[in-house]
């Protein structure tokens, strides 16, 4: 049975996502939608909330879900994707966490938002479901396989819940080919200081492989999400302005710190942000 070991350790993920409560939905007031993934940019986008929903909109169309597609978002947070999905398809979703702090929100939310008779939270691992073989018409995953030490092990706990001809789709971080001392020295800093375990998208596709996955299509969105970062910096410097709780503002320092380091490598083209699709023939 695989354990939380093949997570990067729990205790760090739990901080990290109190922090991240605290921070987008009590501080920046991201009630309407419940995000805490990051923004997509484009055109059509006029505010960082709209940004935050983009995101949604291009996972979902890659994904192609229909009314009565089963889905599951695997590493759901506060169910805000899970959400905003059943009220705009109608379909029923499953969402899953580590974190049952996570779950009780999500199911709180859910009811709130009225859709809680298509959408169901549980608080599970996610590279070891209690689901059925060939269960789920769509799986989803928005940056939460990076928190995952062996990728394998979720994408065969995937292969093995979704059913044949049906749909995989990650958004999530992933390295580009490292050649340099300091490049790799950047990145061990992200996977430390984010408490994630980045590969690179090459590595990546040779696991989604050796899973049974084929049809893998990748598209790298690096630089719709760059506004995301740079708008995230510049609202976590104003608060530190304003926040006179030290414990609080230290966080923010050390978010901010994490934020601008991810940003760096992003430009630099040591880091990328992509959306990857495959099918269980």
């Amino acid at each position: 049975m695989y354990t939380l070991n093949c997570f990067k350790q729990s205790k760090q993920i739990e901080k990290f996502y109190d922090l991240y409560h605290k921070l987008y939905l009590d501080i920046w007031g991201n009630y309407d939608n419940l995000a805490i993934h990051m923004g997509y940019y484009d055109s059509s986008i006029k505010s960082h909330e709209e940004s935050l929903l983009r995101l949604n909109e291009i996972v979902f169309d890659i994904a192609k879900i229909r009314q009565n597609d089963l889905v599951l978002d695997a590493g759901c947070g506060v169910g805000g994707s899970s959400i905003w999905l059943a009220k705009l398809k109608g379909c029923q979703v499953i969402g899953i966490s580590l974190a049952k702090k996570e779950i009780k929100l999500a199911r709180k939310f859910s009811k709130q938002n009225k859709v809680n008779n298509f959408v169901k939270f549980e608080a599970m691992n996610m590279i070891n479901t209690n689901f059925p073989n060939n269960f789920f018409d769509v799986i989803i995953a928005i940056e939460s396989t990076c928190y995952i030490i062996n990728k394998l092990f979720f994408l065969r706990e995937a292969f093995r819940i979704l059913k044949r001809g049906e749909r995989l789709i990650i958004a999530d971080y992933f390295f580009n080919n490292l050649y340099s001392l300091k490049e790799r020295y950047y990145m061990h800093c992200i996977n430390k200081e984010s408490s994630i375990k980045l590969c690179s998208f090459e590595e990546f596709e040779n696991l989604m492989k050796l899973s049974g996955f084929e049809d893998i299509k990748q598209y790298n969105i690096s630089s719709n999400i760059r506004e995301s970062y740079e708008k995230g910096i510049t609202k976590l410097s104003k608060l530190t302005e304003t926040v006179t709780d030290p414990l609080l503002k230290k966080e923010i320092l050390e978010e901010k710190k994490r934020n601008s380091l991810e940003l760096f490598c992003l430009n630099k083209k040591i880091l990328q942000y992509g959306i990857v699709s495959a099918i269980k023939i």
